[in-house]
């Protein structure tokens, strides 16, 4: 008897130290190589670094100074262009420290991701204003374009303060 129940232990141990079942092991194998592999690169949406722009450059004035700035393709610009087309936009826009912010009096699409804003971005919030950047905040924004050339002085410097802006399709 006792010789029996050490067989039934030892049958026991054994059955519990046996390998996994191979199709559980191959699932197991899929789930890690779909973790593993590496995500495909960017391709230019309205969050990446290297943002998919279009040709089209706006001036924007305020404050007697003008710089100019590229949007990127997406529908919110193609509204905002279409605006342009019938003349310059006007708003009133005030700061608060890292942008100046103003309503637009009309709503744009909207295809909002968390953005983190730096200098010369130019952003969406809410659909109706567009946020111009001298410093860094994350928000989620729709990405309009990017002002060219300015540092974050000039811009601070132009944009400050209540001001009116006027927005202009260049040729």
């Amino acid at each position: 008897m006792r010789a029996l129940n050490i067989l039934m232990l030892l049958a026991l141990f054994l059955s519990c130290t046996k390998p996994p079942i191979p199709a559980v092991q191959e699932k197991d194998d899929e789930q890690k190589t779909e973790v593993e592999q590496p995500m495909p690169p960017d391709r230019g949406d309205d969050n990446s670094s290297e943002p998919n722009t279009s040709s089209m450059k706006i001036s924007i004035k305020a404050g007697g100074k003008t710089a100019t700035a590229t949007l990127v393709k997406n529908s919110a610009t193609d509204k905002l262009r279409e605006i342009l087309s019938k003349g310059p936009l006007t708003y009133t826009s005030s700061g608060n420290g890292f942008e100046t912010y103003g309503d637009i009096g009309q709503a744009l699409p909207t295809s909002n991701e968390n953005i983190t804003a730096a200098t010369g971005d130019i952003l969406l919030y809410a659909s109706r204003y567009i946020c111009i950047f001298w410093g860094a905040n994350t928000y989620s924004y729709t990405r309009l374009g990017r002002i060219e050339g300015l540092s974050a002085d000039e811009l601070k410097y132009m944009l400050e303060g209540t001001v009116s802006i006027d927005i202009i399709l260049n040729p």
